[in-house]
């Protein structure tokens, strides 16, 4: 297997000249193994005017087939396909300009994994616990030509604080899986991409009962993370109920 820095993706830098032109949206190719996850965070990302899914893809071979077929802007690829990858992206990458930028959507946000993202000639790099407003953004910065690392959002989730009396089992307001109406409230924010700190603002509460919320929120649903909230919420409707 090729040492990781002889990946090279300089290639993509003649697509930046697509993000100057009015009207185009960035063309999106999601290779990601998980189809329920997948779908979601098509989804979320077409939510926003200037973003289109146009392939995806389930492994790193359909990742390259799709990018050589499709031409897309970006190539958001999940971390655990990245290595699988590897290989067919030296082979297939063609020095013409047509292959995408990449951006790997990774679980972890630890300072190693980013180091080695960009070391391969990734452009981008971000976690699934980011709000949903950095990865979005992350994906526009890319696009116009800035490397995109990693920031671990303020306020990651923690052990449990004392609530108000909102969070107590049948408080007045409560919402679909046991939500109460606080906790819809956070959810709403979070499918706007905002951090813990810009939520703590605008709900005018503090960035600890913040994490509070999240912690109660997560375990009621099921989900692991922000971006798994997100995909979720917008699934079953919670957007609307608010």
């Amino acid at each position: 297997m090729a040492p990781v820095a002889e990946i090279k993706l300089s290639v993509a830098d003649k697509n930046s000249n697509r993000a100057h032109k009015d009207c185009l949206p960035i063309r999106i190719l999601l290779a990601q193994s998980q189809t329920p996850f997948r779908i979601g965070l098509r989804s979320l990302l077409e939510r926003e005017p200037d973003l289109q899914v146009v392939a995806e893809a389930a492994d790193g071979p359909q990742a390259i087939y799709q990018a050589n077929e499709v031409k897309p802007d970006i190539l958001l690829i999940d971390e655990n396909i990245l290595e699988s990858a590897r290989a067919a992206i030296l082979e297939h990458a063609d020095g013409n300009g047509s292959f995408p930028r990449i951006f790997v959507l990774g679980s972890s946000d630890g300072k190693d994994k980013v180091e080695n993202a960009l070391q391969m000639g990734v452009w981008g790099f971000a976690s699934k616990e980011s709000p949903t407003g950095f990865l979005i953004d992350g994906i526009r910065g890319v696009m116009a030509g800035k490397r995109w690392p990693h920031n671990r959002p303020p306020g990651q989730s923690g052990g449990p604080q004392h609530g108000s009396q909102e969070d107590a089992p049948g408080a007045v307001g409560e919402k679909p899986f046991g939500l109460t109406k606080r906790e819809m409230a956070v959810i709403s924010v979070v499918i706007a991409g905002h951090s813990n700190k810009e939520i703590a603002r605008k709900l005018h509460i503090s960035e600890d009962t913040v994490k509070h919320h999240l912690t109660h929120i997560f375990d009621k649903i099921g989900v692991y993370n922000r971006l798994e909230l997100a995909l979720f919420a917008i699934h079953h409707g919670l957007n609307e109920a608010t």
